[in-house]
């Protein structure tokens, strides 16, 4: 299966819910958290159930956008509200890093940050 997605230029991507395909915009989604069998896409607030792996779904995606930060979870960068040396906050959810993901996203975090003088 190849990554079509990093192929173009478009600003969505179609996701199979339930018979049909729904058009989500990149911008929309905030978070992608995997649950069983299925990733929780948070567009707008809403949650929308994909029957998909988050290593699957999330490929499927930007990786300048969508970053994973554990091993549940994926987030939209432009969504990020703060940051702590040990989570991520997006409209007032708190997700933490995982272990293995924390020094790849710190380094992202702070390329987008101000530095402190002093």
């Amino acid at each position: 299966m190849t990554n079509s997605s990093k192929n173009t230029t478009a600003d969505f991507v179609f996701v199979p819910v339930k018979n049909e395909f729904i058009k989500i915009r990149y911008n929309d989604i905030t978070t992608i958290k995997a649950s069983g069998n299925f990733v929780d896409v948070k567009v707008n607030n809403i949650s929308v159930m994909v029957l998909s792996n988050l290593t699957q779904f999330t490929k499927q995606l930007p990786e300048r956008i969508f970053v994973r930060i554990h091993k549940t979870w994926s987030v939209n960068l432009c969504k990020v509200d703060k940051y702590t040396n040990d989570h991520i906050i997006i409209d007032d959810e708190i997700i933490p890093f995982g272990a293995s993901y924390k020094k790849q996203i710190m380094e992202i975090l702070k390329i987008n940050s101000i530095k402190r003088e002093g």
